[in-house]
Formats: C-alpha cells, structure tokens, sequence
C-alpha cells in the first residue's frame, strides 16, 4: 500500500512538473497595462533625437524606466514571454545608453533597431486574447 501511495505521489508531482513546463509555450493573457507601456515605448522611441546628445540622454533615461516599470510589471504578473522579449530590448537600449558620445549615425541605426524590436514586442503583447 505505501509503495502505492508513492508511485501515485511520483506521478502526480512529475504531471505538474509537465503541465508547467507545457504551459510555458503558451502566450499570457492580454494585459491592459502592459499594453499601455508597450504603446509608450514605442512611441518614445519614434521621438528619439539623435541631433541633440543632451536631449538624447534625457529621453533614453525616460524610456529606460518605462522598460524597467514593464518587466517589473510582467514580472510580479508571471508574464514570461513579455518579460523575454522585453529584455531583448533592454539590451539594444543598453547597447546605447553605456556608450558616452556617438555619432549620429550609430544613433539613428540604434533606433531603426528598436522600432522594430518595440514593434515586435507589440505584436506578440497585442496579439495575445482578453
């Protein structure tokens, strides 16, 4: 009876163990928060100004903190597809952000990257259903 009530404790914990792990390949559910932020980020990337350095800066610290409250947010939510993505874009941001001066050019390539990656993270956040 015990080596019963073992193998069927085994199998239950090893059932849940697979349910999380399938579940993990699905999207989360639609979030009106998330979906905010993401339509902030997108948008203070479309105003970045690589003509003014100080302005620059001033701006990528502003979008550096709506990509923090983000995956802060997903975070506490258990989001784990926007929380990847997300930090894919913080990478791009960071690429720029650790950099002192840069030339006009590397800025602009910069931000034609994160349109797109801020698209990206759009579509997978905006697609999912309510």
């Amino acid at each position: 009876m015990k080596l019963l009530a073992a193998i069927l404790v085994s199998v239950t914990l090893s059932g849940c163990a697979a349910v999380g792990a399938i579940t993990s390949f699905f999207p989360s559910k639609w979030d009106p928060n998330e979906a905010a932020a993401i339509t902030d980020i997108r948008q203070q990337v479309r105003q970045l100004d690589c003509s003014d350095q100080t302005k620059l800066r001033q701006q990528m610290t502003t979008l550096q903190q709506r990509v923090d409250w983000l995956e802060l947010y997903s975070d506490s939510r258990k989001n784990e597809d926007i929380l990847k993505i997300t930090k894919l874009f913080e990478i791009t941001l960071k690429g720029m952000s650790d950099r002192k001066e840069m030339s006009k050019f590397f800025c602009e390539s910069k931000v034609k990257i994160m349109i797109k990656e801020s698209d990206a993270i759009a579509t997978a956040a905006q697609g999912r259903n309510k």
